[in-house]
């Protein structure tokens, strides 16, 4: 019995490997695993070593495109992808044209020794198009309910790091940058001064991002796990050292994206009372802002600790808004957006645009993602981006659609997601790497979900 069985088991093999079209089968299988292992191995070290993982994703990238090339124009969204770097490819030489023929001066009475880069321009590039690419070979390794599930477990390892940076730098204020193969890699561990925390990051507010868009997933992997055992005890201990972490480096954003978490993962009645209860309090402080003075308001809060995320959402100065620094670089952007409303400025030019036109603070971008893309690249380009993103959110919560959002995995990815856009609205935080390849990476998650049946 033995003997046929193996004399069968050569045959079939021998069948196999004379069909073309099980060749072909069996190439694509072994391309799509050794993928999504470097995409794993990618999202693994994604925080903690940037070059390494960049290496591993590009992989996994090229991989996914090899093996899916013949199904790229049959996605509707590549091709708006495609027509918007064209878009960003023929401003961006418009824009280098204007600055070697002096445009730029004239429109906006520009001193003449103002230089701009125009190198700027063409780097920016790559702040997008290969992220629109990463955007679509990325998906292929998101397809599954089972591959999202990997992904979250696979970045809540790699955030580990992050988690250990902060609480070395909190606890044993460990402020020495580590840099490592020739500053390829880099730990900035800054001095914990002003109440914030950042850990491996160069800015509270990049840490507070990744540690605010990770928290649900986190979370996911926590409530996932039934049986108290050691995985459910490691489960809770990252989720509640990301959550203690991300108040710790005061981030307004950071804040907003775990209670808007928090609302979206246990939407039962408890959380409806407490949401209730914080849109009374909002009404509540609103109103007395009419009624009372500012100095009495101000007096309740002031031993919260200045300098924190709490402090910052509560300290009421309305009376100032117009000189708030973002205020004042939305004004003027917007100002200068109307005056180039088809192509924009160009990267690298807002700083100097912005001190002309009246801006007090040294500031080098607009601090939000559609004004960013309006800005550098004109208003046709920043709508078909954004409401692209958009429409994965909009389509996803229609009432015919939230049937998908009881998969848990589905429902945490959402609120990473949401958590993710917070910060676009107040903040460019995609000009980090690591933090823009994360937030393209969850986007393609989003579109696979919306495509689920």
């Amino acid at each position: 019995m033995g003997r046929r069985f193996e004399s069968c088991r050569k045959r079939f093999g021998k069948i196999q490997e004379s069909n073309p079209l099980n060749y072909k089968v069996n190439l694509l299988n072994y391309l799509d695993n050794k993928g999504f292992l470097f995409f794993k191995l990618g999202i693994l070290f994604l925080p903690s070593a940037l070059p390494v993982s960049g290496l591993f994703l590009l992989i996994a990238l090229l991989l996914s495109i090899l093996e899916n090339r013949k199904i790229f124009l049959k996605d509707k969204f590549n091709i708006l992808l495609l027509i918007c770097s064209v878009l960003l490819v023929i401003n961006s030489l418009y824009n280098s044209f204007n600055i070697i023929n002096g445009e730029y001066y004239l429109l906006y009475d520009i001193p003449l020794d103002i230089k701009f880069s125009i190198s700027n321009i063409f780097l920016d590039l790559f702040n997008w198009i290969p992220l629109f690419i990463a955007f679509w070979g990325f998906q292929f390794y998101l397809n599954s309910i089972e591959k999202r599930r990997i992904f979250a477990k696979y970045l809540i390892i790699g955030t580990f790091p992050v988690i250990f940076s902060c609480f070395v730098q909190y606890f044993f204020d460990w402020d020495n940058k580590l840099s490592i193969f020739n500053g390829l890699i880099i730990w900035f561990q800054k001095p914990f001064g002003d109440h914030a925390i950042s850990g491996l990051f160069s800015n509270p507010n990049y840490t507070g991002f990744w540690l605010a868009v990770t928290w649900p997933l986190a979370q996911f992997l926590f409530m996932e796990k039934k049986i108290l055992n050691f995985k459910k005890i490691t489960s809770l201990f990252f989720s509640s050292s990301i959550l203690f972490f991300t108040v710790l480096t005061n981030s307004r954003n950071a804040l907003i994206g775990i209670i808007s978490s928090f609302l979206i993962l246990f939407r039962k009645k408890l959380f409806n009372r407490i949401f209730v209860l914080l849109a009374l309090g909002s009404i509540m402080i609103f109103l007395a802002n009419f009624f009372l003075s500012i100095d009495f308001i101000n007096k309740i809060i002031d031993d919260i600790p200045p300098d924190t995320a709490i402090y910052k959402l509560t300290r009421l100065d309305f009376e100032n808004a117009v000189n708030f620094p973002r205020i004042q670089a939305y004004s003027i952007s917007l100002n200068s957006i109307q005056q180039r409303i088809l192509t924009g400025w160009g990267p690298g030019t807002f700083s100097t645009i912005y001190s002309l036109g009246g801006g007090k603070y040294y500031l080098t971008h607009t601090h939000n993602f559609l004004l960013e893309l309006a800005f550098n690249y004109g208003l046709p380009v920043a709508l078909l981006i954004t409401s692209s993103i958009s429409y994965f959110f909009f389509n996803l919560l229609k009432k015919k659609n939230r049937y998908i959002l009881r998969i848990p995995i589905n429902n945490a990815w959402l609120a990473s997601c949401i958590a993710s856009i917070i910060f676009q609205f107040s903040d460019m935080p995609n000009y980090e790497g690591k933090i823009s390849l994360l937030f393209w990476t969850l986007l393609a998650g989003l579109k696979c979900i919306n495509e689920e049946k």
